[in-house]
């Protein structure tokens, strides 16, 4: 809705605006399903309440692409800190503390081989999970936009971030070094090789290294 232009403008402030986001990121579900809910608050189900990686990616994206720069920052912080915390990318974490967390479903077996609702795993190292952090990071705050044409930028970057650079990132055939000066979501300057790019995009075209410099202000 929000990723593929089917909201309006006042669609998508709304569902922007409304959307509940937990501390550690936007659960799967919200409300969770009341029968994995327990009276401490802290049990959710595996597919409700809970939250998964690639999914802060997309609404992590959707949130930069639509100016709600806050909610893009909230989620990149989260999911880049529990990567520096577990030196990985987990499957599953829970809601409120931040810990990796399975979540609760049914077919679990008891010692009496009767089936019940019980938590299961969080694998690690998930590719899903890590891949939704490269897309926080390629879509979000590099901005990148990728058509049969070419990419083209319109960076999110948080404003205690002065300077990104991310360098030999394979495009066709191009390698990209792309440098991002200042903070926000304003473009002043567009360079590329130097030269001043008033389109913001690079052509699918291009052949060998290709220095991009973005200034924010």
């Amino acid at each position: 809705m929000l990723l593929f232009g089917i909201a309006d403008a006042e669609q998508a402030s709304s569902v922007l605006q409304q959307q509940h986001v937990t501390a550690h990121g936007i659960p799967c579900i919200w409300p969770p399903f009341e029968r994995y809910s327990s009276a401490d608050g802290m049990s959710f189900g595996r597919h409700c309440g809970v939250v998964w990686p690639h999914i802060q990616a997309f609404w992590a994206q959707a949130a930069a692409e639509h100016g709600r720069l806050d909610l893009f920052e909230h989620e990149l912080r989260n999911l880049a800190g529990k990567a520096r915390c577990d030196n990985q990318f987990a499957e599953i974490y829970h809601p409120i503390t931040g810990a990796i967390y399975g979540g609760l479903q049914e077919g679990c077996v008891d010692e009496a081989g009767n089936k019940q609702i019980g938590e299961w795993e969080s694998c690690a190292r998930q590719t899903w999970s890590a891949t939704g952090y490269l897309r926080m990071i390629l879509m979000g705050l590099l901005g990148m936009h990728f058509d049969g044409g070419g990419i083209s930028f319109q960076p999110s970057v948080p404003k205690d971030l002065t300077q990104l650079i991310l360098t030999n990132l394979t495009y066709r055939s191009m390698i990209l070094d792309i440098e991002i000066q200042g903070s926000g979501s304003t473009i002043q300057d567009f360079l590329l090789n130097g030269q001043a790019v008033p389109a913001r995009r690079i052509s699918a075209s291009n052949t060998g290294r290709q220095h991009i410099v973005i200034r924010l202000g």
